[in-house]
């Protein structure tokens, strides 16, 4: 976000303040507006600026720093390193919230590990320092990152979309790898997954069964077939990728049953309106 006009303007310099003339702090975008980190203090006439001139051109040098080949200004990189603190600070709320709750916490204990992994690898290129005061919240204490930490180490990896892996397709070498069978709703026709990609699901994936208010309408059915607990069916849905008409590679929403001691079974593409590709 580029810094305010005003606040360029001011910086580093003595400011006249009346009664008459405009108070720049009453204004969002002036000094001391909202996300300025800026402030003033009194001085004496005569006495000379506080910042350098130097100094003043080194704070807004556009090549002062670089990130993942990107340069920047100070101002520009410490909004950078605000964001990612935001994002550390989002996802300790979100485990604290979760664990409160009862609830499973290593969604958010991979996020805050990814997070904080980021922070790392932008401190490390950019020289700045690491501002703790920014990065915790009141109430993440050591036990809960500690926890945190071991979780995310038996969680599981996200993909560039930041759903979570489950499953990954191996590339056949001699013996036909494990591969499931779907059913394309276009074509009618059922096909496979392509090799060497995986299986991801986001973070509300169980859309009937166990754990929802909803049941699964044809959990009969699915017993005769394939067996298992009743209570332990559900109904989910994740995202994989195909093959299409052409050999090309397409993400695809799909839909499957699952039981612990059967696996998941029946497996479909979801139709949107007669379109199937989630990258067009």
């Amino acid at each position: 976000m580029p810094e305010a006009g005003a606040q360029r303007t001011c910086r580093g310099h003595v400011l006249a303040k009346s009664a008459s003339s405009q108070d720049s702090s009453d204004i969002v975008e002036g000094l001391c507006g909202a996300n300025c980190r800026h402030n003033f203090f009194p001085t004496w006439e005569g006495v000379d600026d506080v910042y350098p001139k130097e100094l003043l051109e080194e704070y807004t040098r556009k090549d002062a720093y670089s990130y993942n080949g990107k340069k920047m200004s100070e101002y520009e990189a410490t909004q950078v390193q605000r964001k990612i603190e935001r994002n550390i600070r989002k996802w300790q709320r979100e485990f604290i919230t979760m664990e409160a709750a009862g609830q499973d916490t290593t969604f958010s204990s991979v996020k805050l590990k990814q997070w904080r992994g980021i922070e790392t690898d932008f401190l490390l290129q950019t020289g700045l320092k690491e501002q703790s005061v920014n990065r915790t919240i009141t109430g993440f204490r050591t036990s809960q990152a500690g926890r945190s930490s071991w979780t995310a180490k038996r969680g599981f990896s996200l993909d560039r979309y930041g759903n979570r892996i489950i499953d990954t397709i191996e590339r056949s070498v001699g013996a036909k790898s494990k591969n499931y069978r779907i059913y394309n709703p276009i074509t009618g026709d059922y096909t496979s997954l392509a090799e060497g990609t995986v299986i991801t699901q986001p973070k509300n994936h169980v859309m009937a069964g166990k754990g929802r208010d909803r049941q699964i309408d044809c959990i009969d059915w699915l017993v005769d077939k394939h067996g298992g607990n009743p209570v332990e069916w559900t109904k989910e849905k994740g995202f994989g990728y195909v093959e299409d008409e052409y050999g090309e590679i397409r993400r695809v929403e799909l839909h499957w049953y699952h039981e612990p001691t059967v696996g998941r079974v029946e497996m479909k593409i979801k139709d949107r309106d007669g379109e199937i590709y989630l990258d067009d």
